[in-house]
């Protein structure tokens, strides 16, 4: 997960959770096209609390919540091309909540790793 994929930025200091947030990956389609499927987020802690992500929107589309997972079948969600590369990622928007308290939002881009 990158803070900014065109200019290679991660989150850091207590950024950094939003990338914890994020390693259990994504799932796209087995088409061409890499239309996304699923958001695959998990529990973060902070400290002595927990978090989790709490809403994603991805090029602009809402993705439904199901437990740690989001769910994007159906929105016709397609990957944006990184320029002068073949690298392909989803841009959009995450809000966390910790100990029960949305600290803020942030930026997202989710690189297809094939």
């Amino acid at each position: 997960m990158y803070k900014n994929i065109a200019n290679n930025e991660f989150y850091t200091g207590m950024g950094a959770h939003a990338t914890e947030a994020f390693s259990n990956g994504i799932v796209v389609n087995n088409n061409t096209d890499l239309k996304l499927e699923r958001v695959k987020t998990k529990k973060i802690y902070v400290g002595i609390f927990s978090g989790y992500i709490s809403e994603l929107t991805l090029q602009e589309q809402p993705g439904t919540i199901d437990g740690y997972e989001f769910d994007f079948t159906g929105t016709n969600v397609t990957p944006t091309t990184l320029a002068n590369t073949s690298r392909k990622y989803y841009s959009g928007q995450a809000k966390i909540k910790v100990a029960g308290i949305t600290h803020g939002e942030k930026h997202v881009d989710l690189e297809i790793n094939n």
